[in-house]
């Protein structure tokens, strides 16, 4: 019943992202109930990684498949609450120094290391940068390929959060597929 309940939070978690990244491309903003959804969802995460811990030492790992693919999902207390320190941490400090990242993406940000862990929540903060930069330079590099578009306004910034939005999927599922 754990880990369904801790996968279900995961989903819980993707859908609140795809949501709040249609608002962020829209508005360029992101609503403090969808950072409130994300954060209470890495909270549950949090919460039941205690109870599957306890669940999985108490019952053995002499269950099914099922039981062990969700203990290769489930990461562990002190793996999740670093996660969230740790990208907290780090986001705070871009956010500070560079002014290129809101106060939304570092709180979601927290929250995908909270649910994530630490592993997982830089690889999810790697691809996301990445994924921007890539797309940057593609931005960038249009106008000189065709030139009609070069008479359009140049984009000053982009919207994060569908960047942690793919990230958080990817991970999700190399995570699930593949460990």
């Amino acid at each position: 019943m754990i880990p369904y309940f801790y996968l279900l939070m995961k989903i819980v978690f993707i859908i609140n992202l795809i949501y709040l990244s249609v608002i962020d491309v829209k508005t360029k903003l992101v609503p403090v109930k969808g950072q409130a959804i994300a954060l209470l969802s890495g909270c549950v995460c949090f919460g039941l990684s205690f109870l599957f811990t306890k669940f999985s030492v108490e019952k053995g790992k002499e269950g099914g498949a099922v039981e062990a693919l969700f203990y290769k999902i489930v990461d562990t207390p002190g793996s999740l609450l670093s996660g969230f320190f740790v990208l907290l941490i780090i986001c705070s400090l871009i956010a500070l120094l560079s002014g290129g990242l809101g106060g939304g993406d570092v709180k979601i940000f927290s929250a995908a290391g909270l649910i994530c862990g630490l592993k997982g929540g830089v690889e999810i903060l790697l691809y996301a940068l990445a994924l921007s930069g890539i797309f940057c330079v593609i931005l960038r590099l249009l106008p000189l390929v065709f030139k009609r578009l070069y008479k359009l306004k140049k984009v000053k910034e982009i919207p994060l959060l569908p960047f942690i939005t793919i990230s958080s999927v990817l991970q999700f599922l190399q995570k699930t597929l593949y460990y």
